[in-house]
């Protein structure tokens, strides 16, 4: 995973109400294994936490909008 990637959160053990939302990822810690991801809605919810553990994480497979030029 890099910078900039889609992904779909399958699991978070400290906040479920993440579960299936799509998010950008913002920064990859050193080690590789966590990422901290941009849901697109301003702050951050109560109780989200910082970093994301990449196992319960997967790349998105939904192409963006901003990125599709006359429906290519």
């Amino acid at each position: 995973m890099q910078k900039g990637d889609a992904v779909t959160v399958i699991s978070c053990s400290i906040c479920e109400a993440v579960q299936g939302l799509t998010a950008t990822v913002k920064e990859v810690n050193e080690t590789g294994d966590k990422v901290r991801l941009s849901f697109g809605k301003g702050r951050p919810q109560r109780n989200r936490p910082e970093w994301f553990d990449i196992s319960g994480l997967q790349l998105s497979t939904e192409n963006s909008v901003g990125l599709q030029v006359n429906g290519k």
